[in-house]
């Protein structure tokens, strides 16, 4: 069963809804920092019209109910999981857009946090409204392993964010999954939570997608400044126009072979 939580501003804790009635504010700010080593909007500073475009609604349901592994996620987007959760989506935006305008309809993340043994992390939903959820099976083998958890929180969530944000030519048909997935890979990387042991993998081919797709989409925006942006909008789902590898050529002047063998190169 799920449980839905909210934040208790009288005990800045996250707690299940019922636990907060007839509870009343200490008198914190409204828009004060969150907590937890997270990344967090200076709440003085405006927000820009980009980051107001990459600001969506959050709805947390903790469905594992053991509160030692809610604390491994709780611990990291600190009393406001919300504004941690928001300041990521204007992370990803901060990377694939210039312009609030170019920015896919997203509006809706319900993340859920869950015991799902063996699972990593998914996304479900498309448009604007859509569901990421994180295994915190997946979050104990990591501080089991000694890693840091809270950069593996992040990197998901820059991944699945980048999903919610990224055009995708849905309208029509769809680009090839590889290259989605390459997307959502470079920017988590370009954001600085690259996944753990990934390294650049030469032997595969350019659309093999995740982190052998994003470390060669990170060589050419290396060799040319802003493609990933670029790529990016030549995928819009509002263009009524089939997305094609020619992208590539349009762009760098070089077709995605041409270039998948300039990285390969010994």
């Amino acid at each position: 069963m799920t449980t839905r939580f909210e934040r208790c501003a009288a005990l800045s804790a996250w707690l299940p809804l019922a636990a907060c009635a007839g509870t009343t504010s200490p008198g914190t700010p409204d828009g004060a920092a969150p907590g937890g080593d997270g990344p967090a909007a200076d709440a003085s500073v405006p927000l820009t019209p980009l980051e107001k475009a990459c600001t969506p609604e959050v709805e947390l349901k903790l469905t594992d109910t053991d509160t030692t592994r809610q604390r491994l996620f709780l611990d990291v987007s600190g009393d406001d999981p919300e504004a941690f959760m928001q300041e990521i989506g204007r992370g990803v935006c901060r990377i694939l857009y210039r312009k609030p305008e170019e920015v896919r309809d997203a509006t809706k993340l319900t993340l859920i946090i869950e015991h799902a043994v063996g699972d990593v992390a998914w996304k479900g939903g498309d448009g604007a409204q859509i569901e990421v959820g994180i295994s915190t099976d997946h979050l104990s083998n990591v501080k089991n392993q000694g890693r840091q958890v809270a950069m593996e929180i992040k990197g998901i969530l820059y991944h699945e964010m980048t999903h919610m944000y990224q055009h995708d030519d849905s309208d029509q048909g769809g680009v090839d999954g590889g290259l989605i997935e390459g997307i959502a890979d470079s920017v988590r990387i370009r954001a600085g939570f690259t996944p753990n042991g990934a390294q650049p993998d030469k032997g595969g081919n350019w659309d093999d997608g995740y982190t052998t797709t994003a470390f060669f989409l990170n060589w050419v925006e290396d060799h040319y400044p802003d493609f990933v942006y670029k790529l990016n909008l030549t995928m819009d789902e509002r263009d009524g126009k089939k997305w094609t590898p020619e992208a590539f050529k349009t762009i760098t002047g070089k077709t995605v072979e041409q270039l998948w063998a300039d990285y390969i190169k010994p």
